[in-house]
């Protein structure tokens, strides 16, 4: 314990005082003889910090008073020494935790038939998990959808040209008046980066002839982009020169980094586009180096909570021999086939996603150059290509048939196309048949909304109405949204014969 001027008084005079420690009980007691130094301004403990100290290292000073007349002559402060009161409490919490979980059995076939016989075998699905398991069965290889033989074309404009960068500059046109379209069942709302006007925008994919801004992206350059798991509230994208992963409100624009998704020594140079698999809920980007030789493009698995990149591998098989590959966007359909677009040769191409080897579906027929964009609308199937068509000048919209590559102009994009350049283009509807369900008069319901318990069973009676039916066959499904978050929605297809 002490008691300390902050300053020295002027008169030489100094408080007195003893200090007692009392070892039976480690109890302290100073006592105060004289706390007059001379100055009214210092004395009883006015200009100074009374307490205990602590030993270096341990923060459990007492203080007793600070810049106070708290002592006087004959006074003293007793310090006692207290028990810790230590409290201790425990509670058990029980977890309701449940996953279903499957075991399939045997985890391969090996059958033999004799020529002009045929054979069965057994496939059992179980379910080892505390909650209900459902599962449907397909089947596909990674590679199934690439041409047995690559196609070789011829590139449509000049290859070593090629360029995954914002156009330069054109003079503007006039505004256009759009071409006479068939009439739309339904509008496909979809996203994009339009390096136009730096902004974020949204379209109507069968109609991009007018574009609506979102919002100003600043100086970003954001040349690849993507919607994952049915969120279309954020749009996730790179930046063209800081890697950062990011995601886009597609409300407001507001940005929210990441991480930086780094790309490997020797295995790309910048990011060019982004692609959700829904199938195995991954994402996928592809990147490009581009050096003295040529390009070379890679693709790569991108996490998209942490933004850590993978390499997946070299995208081969494709592009021009004497100034390699830049395959710009790809995009990977609702049953897990992944497509692209190589801007060097002006192919359309189908890419293994396991590996990276691709191979040629078909020639796009124009030079295709500068930003582009791809993906599926997963509820029709339909891929869309928001290209840049060099050998015109201008932002076009096509439809791509997969398996031949067939395209279908849909409009040119903006109200000058020749000012316009989308990328990050990401289509924002749901897949599947019953993603959008129609109201079919002729089922009913016992019930629509319920609640079953694991190991349980919930019947629901479902009528069919034929009162107001002609003859024939009628066809639906059976939609049942769920929480299972593998299969979020059950379509149960359903034929309805009136006689």
């Amino acid at each position: 314990m002490s008691y300390r001027s902050h300053r020295r008084a002027p008169a030489p005079r100094r408080s007195v005082h003893a200090r007692l420690i009392y070892e039976g009980s480690n109890a302290i007691l100073f006592q105060y003889a004289d706390t007059d130094v001379g100055d009214p301004a210092r004395n009883d403990g006015i200009s100074a910090t009374i307490g205990l100290n602590a030993p270096a290292g341990v923060d459990a000073a007492l203080q007793y008073s600070y810049k106070t007349a708290s002592v006087g002559a004959g006074k003293a402060i007793l310090f006692s020494p207290t028990t810790p009161v230590a409290y201790t409490a425990s509670a058990g919490v029980v977890l309701d935790v449940g996953v279903p979980q499957i075991v399939v059995t045997p985890a391969q076939f090996d059958v033999g038939a004799a020529a002009g016989t045929s054979t069965s075998a057994t496939l059992d699905i179980g379910n080892v998990g505390n909650r209900p398991l459902t599962w449907n069965i397909a089947s596909f290889g990674t590679d199934a959808h690439l041409p047995a033989t690559s196609r070789y074309t011829v590139p449509l404009g000049d290859p070593a040209a090629t360029s995954a960068a914002p156009a330069p500059r054109r003079k503007p046109h006039p505004a256009r008046t759009p071409r006479a379209q068939a009439p739309q069942a339904e509008g496909v709302a979809a996203f994009a980066i339009d390096f136009g006007t730096s902004s974020l925008v949204s379209l109507d994919a069968t109609h991009p002839e007018t574009i609506t801004p979102v919002a100003g992206v600043g100086d970003l350059v954001l040349t690849a982009g993507e919607f994952a798991d049915e969120d279309f509230s954020k749009l996730y994208a790179i930046d063209h020169y800081s890697w950062h992963l990011l995601t886009l409100d597609t409300r407001d624009g507001s940005t929210d980094v990441i991480g930086t998704a780094v790309l490997e020594a020797g295995a790309g140079i910048d990011w060019a586009g982004l692609a959700w698999d829904a199938s195995t809920g991954t994402l996928y980007a592809s990147a490009y180096a581009q050096g003295r030789f040529g390009i070379d493009s890679y693709l790569y698995t991108i996490d998209p909570l942490t933004a850590t990149a993978t390499l997946v591998g070299r995208i081969g098989g494709i592009g021009d021999p004497a100034n390699g590959t830049l395959v710009v966007d790809i995009a990977v359909d609702a049953e897990g086939r992944m497509y692209g677009v190589d801007l060097v040769a002006d192919d359309f191409v189908a890419i293994d996603k396991a590996t990276g080897d691709a191979a040629v579906v078909a020639s796009l027929g124009f030079d295709a150059n500068f930003a582009q964009g791809l993906d599926f609308d997963d509820y029709s199937g339909t891929l869309y290509y928001a290209a840049f068509n060099n050998s015109v000048g201008e932002a076009q919209m096509y439809a791509i048939e997969p398996s031949t590559g067939a395209l279908t102009l849909v409009d040119a994009i903006g109200a000058d196309p020749t000012q316009t350049q989308l990328a990050a283009f990401a289509v924002a509807r749901l897949g599947g048949v019953c993603a959008y369900p129609d109201d079919v008069p002729w089922l009913t319901y016992s019930t629509t909304r319920g609640s079953t318990a694991a190991g349980a069973t919930t019947p629901v009676t479902v009528g069919f109405d034929a009162s107001s039916l002609a003859p024939g066959t009628y066809h639906a499904n059976v939609c049942v949204a769920n929480n299972d978050l593998a299969w979020r929605r059950v379509a149960v297809p359903v034929t309805f014969t009136v006689n």
